[in-house]
């Protein structure tokens, strides 16, 4: 017997995971596909998963009525970490006369060597990889050449990429982002749906301001570790900013710290935060307006409605600093001046020319260090063939240059 083997978390289970595994079976003409919920995954470590109980049920609705569709709780109930080398091992052996094709996201053949027991593992099925939106080929190709020529049997699926994830269908319901039936239906078998909300699985976050510890804590699920560190650097050199002209320090330290909380969000993600339009997330050529339109300036947007939602932030100033932070804007706020100076100044931005040239306008003024950063930021795109200007970054720059003169 073929069997198609789907692991992960299913936190939640979502369309996408049922509709690529079909695909799957039909293409390959597999006997069956064993969706195999994990227990303790090693590699999620950063979040508390969902009661193995709970995954479960929703798998087995989701599934309803799919012929040759199974689940396995080999993983599921076990407290030790769910390891595929292991689990195969067991399947093997109790089924010793089936073959196995091990269904993975075409971004896990970059990690596989780092898998336990990696050189056993590959040894002992064959692998379907799916393609994630926005992950690139060239990186795929590269981690192809290297497991095969391992010795691993790997089949690229041509499948259609699903802008969807868990995490998305988690993100929308812990920042109450669904209000009906109608927002998640898309994604979301109804039962599951309703199993959700029937359970409370994915809380929303409480309707309170969160003290900048807490802040911490979550910014560290949200981002990766170096884009985290360069939010602590923007917060730490906002504080410094800050009292070196007399501007509220603790609005500047939590603007600093949130600037960049949406920066790592899915698209998916941020329609769900109302940041929609004619956006192309690289930035590129294309918008209506002949504006920007890139992912720098949306990420500043949906980092405000974030910093609402789901931090409790509802001063104007500080949310004003967060959407602004990237591109600047004429006759923004003291704390937005410092937040969009600090993203270029913090520590961790290094020595280079450019940085320092911004360093040492802060010790003049404001609005010379404002200046000194749009004119860097428009010279840099002018060399870039493929990115239009901000509107807004020149609009600041010449509101800049106003203050500047008026007061001279």
């Amino acid at each position: 017997m073929n069997v198609g083997i789907f692991g992960g978390t299913f936190d939640p289970v979502h369309k996408a995971h049922v509709e690529i595994a079909q695909l799957i079976k039909d293409q390959y003409n597999l006997d069956k596909i064993l969706f195999i919920p994990t227990g303790n995954p090693p590699h999620k470590v950063g979040r508390r998963v969902t009661l193995a109980s709970h995954r479960v049920n929703m798998l087995r609705l989701a599934l309803q009525g799919k012929e040759n569709f199974d689940i396995s709780c080999i993983e599921a109930y076990s407290d030790e970490p769910s390891y595929s080398v292991k689990t195969l091992s067991i399947l093997r052996k109790n089924n010793p006369d089936d073959n196995y094709y091990f269904i993975i996201g075409a971004d896990s053949l970059v990690y596989l060597p780092d898998w336990k027991d990696y050189l056993t593992l590959i040894t002992m099925c064959t692998f379907i990889a799916v393609m994630r939106p926005g992950f690139s080929k060239e990186i795929c190709k590269a981690a192809y050449d290297k497991v095969t020529k391992d010795g691993a049997t790997v089949i690229m699926g041509d499948f259609p990429e699903y802008d969807i994830s868990s995490t998305d269908i988690r993100f929308a319901f812990e920042n109450n982002l669904i209000i009906d039936n109608s927002q998640i239906s898309r994604y979301v078998d109804p039962q599951v749906y309703e199993y959700i909300k029937a359970n409370n699985l994915y809380k929303s976050k409480e309707k309170r301001r969160m003290t900048i510890d807490e802040m911490m804590e979550d910014l560290k699920l949200l981002l990766s570790k170096d884009r985290y560190v360069h939010s602590l650097g923007v917060m730490n050199e906002a504080v410094r900013i800050a009292r070196l002209y007399g501007a509220d320090v603790e609005k500047c330290r939590c603007a600093g710290l949130l600037h960049d909380c949406a920066k790592q969000l899915s698209s998916a993600q941020y329609k769900w935060l109302g940041i929609t339009g004619s956006v192309d997330p690289n930035g590129v050529a294309g918008t209506r307006d002949y504006d920007d339109g890139g992912k720098a300036a949306r990420h500043g947007r949906a980092g405000a409605v974030l910093a609402s939602l789901r931090y409790g932030i509802d001063d104007p100033e500080i949310l004003e600093a967060i959407a602004v932070h990237t591109t600047g804007k004429p006759e923004m706020s003291v704390v937005a001046q410092i937040i969009f100076i600090a993203d270029y100044t913090e520590i961790n931005r290094g020595d280079d020319k450019c940085y320092q040239k911004v360093r040492e306008k802060i010790n003049v003024s404001l609005m010379e260090a404002i200046i000194e950063e749009c004119d860097y930021t428009i010279k840099h795109n002018l060399k870039r063939k493929d990115r239009l200007l901000s509107l807004d970054t020149i609009k600041t720059r010449n509101w800049a240059l106003s203050e500047l003169l008026k007061n001279n």
